[in-house]
């Protein structure tokens, strides 16, 4: 179902075909690992894929990730389709849990650090 909605969206609305046919740079919309802010934070982070996506290859993608040490946060649904892992009630619970997780607590710096005082740290992982 979910992919002649995307059919009907994406090929056959006009403004969206030029779009994506004519002027997207699928190359210059890549997004490496070094680049994603906090990558392994699950508090800043988090990763939905679906095996069957059509527009990507998700199994790389999860392998990509994986790779790099990314363990939590990276939601998986084998069956899932483009979008899917969000539009189903597994999927949007976690998602929802992620985006209402309370901020982490932060820690004071030991006193034998060189930083200011005044400065804190984050105790997750960056």
């Amino acid at each position: 179902a979910i992919q002649l909605i995307m059919k009907y969206f994406a090929a056959t609305e006009p403004g969206i075909a030029l779009a994506v046919q004519r002027h997207w740079d699928w190359t210059a919309n890549a997004l490496w690992f070094e680049e994603i802010p906090r990558p392994r934070n699950p508090y800043y982070t988090a990763y939905f894929l679906g095996g069957k996506d059509a527009v990507m290859d998700a199994w790389r993608v999860r392998r990509y990730l994986t790779n790099h040490g990314v363990d939590e946060n990276l939601y998986w649904d084998p069956n899932g389709q483009h979008g899917q892992p969000v539009l189903d009630k597994k999927g949007l619970k976690a998602l929802k849990d992620w985006l209402l997780a309370p901020e982490p607590k932060r820690t004071p710096p030991s006193s034998d650090s060189e930083t200011d005082s005044s400065e804190w740290s984050e105790s997750e992982n960056e």
